[in-house]
């Protein structure tokens, strides 16, 4: 989108910025993080998050880098122990949802990793945990499982029963969306980090599936 002459660059940025759940590194505290795309003028995104509790501020500088396919969705069906092993490649500022029958939560991601799909409920039992006052967040991944802080501690320990139930028992929808298409979720025993070129038949099984989308679509 070009810069008009009536147009100011505030104006513009304005209407390129994003928010996204994210929860403060230092205290725990669930809040907004601004995502300004400077598409209009460099391949950049600059995510900035303030904490309203406690005032930690961070601001961080990505260098915008797509896959040529367009935006990825992941839809994942896992019911095994061994759908917990695979390796996930994380793109930075991708969101994670999870759901199953008792539980439902989401998480975001500031910086690109590379981690196995049991690591997500356990960050997700973290979050609980540190919202319930009963241990420091662990987790590297930023998001929110319960919106109100507020909650009794009688639903956080259901919750954390529920998380734990998945890890012991998994059966549940694990959806990953991310615009820049570079996330990918392996194939049981694959090394992730090899697959980022990969065409969709060698990406998907009869549980993942990977869904590229152009923009213009």
């Amino acid at each position: 989108m070009p810069l008009m002459k009536d147009e100011g660059y505030e104006k513009v940025l304005k209407n390129n910025i994003n928010e996204a759940d994210m929860k403060c590194a230092s205290c725990g505290w669930s809040g907004k993080m601004k995502i300004v795309d400077l598409g209009d003028v460099t391949e950049n995104v600059i995510c900035a998050f303030v904490c309203e509790k406690c005032g930690d501020k961070s601001v961080n500088f990505f260098e915008k880098m797509c896959d040529k396919r367009g935006s990825v969705r992941i839809e994942c069906n896992f019911d095994s122990t061994e759908d917990l092993h695979r390796e996930v490649n994380l793109s930075q500022l991708a969101s994670v949802e999870i759901t199953s029958e008792n539980l439902s939560f989401k998480l975001s991601s500031t910086y690109p990793s590379i981690q196995n799909v049991e690591s997500f409920l356990i960050q997700g039992k973290d979050q609980i945990k540190n919202l319930c006052g009963k241990e420091d967040i662990t987790s590297g991944a930023c998001g929110k499982v319960l919106g109100d802080s507020s909650v009794s501690k009688e639903t956080c320990e259901k919750k954390l029963d529920d998380i734990q139930n998945l890890i012991n028992n998994p059966k549940f929808k694990m959806t990953i969306n991310d615009d820049f298409g570079l996330s990918r979720v392996a194939p049981v025993g694959k090394n992730v980090l090899e697959l980022r070129d990969a065409d969709v038949n060698e990406l998907n099984d009869g549980k993942v599936k990977h869904i590229f989308k152009k923009k213009t679509q």
